[in-house]
């Protein structure tokens, strides 16, 4: 399998699979850089600002799938 690569002429094809309204970030605390089997953080959805605490991995898709819901398609929470 070939290694996909970015380049400078892709980044209106990769907006159109890759919607604002649907980015998020995801920052990990320092428990789970010093322990891998430790999942704990904070996402935050970029458009809207909306964001939450997580510990652990189910609560992370809990926590996202909760963000999901919220954010109307324009990407804003309502």
């Amino acid at each position: 399998m070939k290694d996909h690569v970015s380049s400078r002429h892709e980044p209106a094809r990769c907006a159109a699979r890759l919607p604002a309204r649907l980015a998020f970030v995801v920052q990990l605390s320092g428990a789970s850089a010093t322990d891998k089997r430790t999942l704990s953080g904070r996402i935050e959805h970029v458009l809207s600002g909306e964001g939450a605490s997580f510990t652990g991995g189910p609560e992370l898709l809990a926590t996202l799938d909760r963000l999901l819901s919220s954010v109307d398609p324009s990407g804003h929470a309502p």
